[in-house]
């Protein structure tokens, strides 16, 4: 799937169970230090990207904060 979803032009949505998350990021980044390597089991309302800059990606996190009682703070990377 990874592969598939970086050979893709324009933007590719991946939703997937939280303990994978992590997971699939350090596949499409190449390591397992830039993201945080788990997701909380109560956080519904964020969405993690990554841009393709330069031919290697960036990670930016954004929460969605479209339901009332949304966080507006991203995943630390101890979770």
């Amino acid at each position: 799937m990874i592969k598939d979803a970086m050979g893709c032009d324009g933007i590719v949505l991946i939703a997937w169970e939280h303990q994978d998350i992590p997971g699939i990021a350090n596949l499409i980044l190449g390591n397992s230090t830039a993201v945080p390597q788990k997701w909380p089991g109560d956080r519904f309302d964020i969405v993690w990207i990554f841009d393709l800059q330069n031919d290697a990606y960036v990670f930016s996190q954004v929460p969605q904060r479209l339901l009332a009682g949304d966080g507006n703070t991203v995943i630390s990377s101890d979770g």
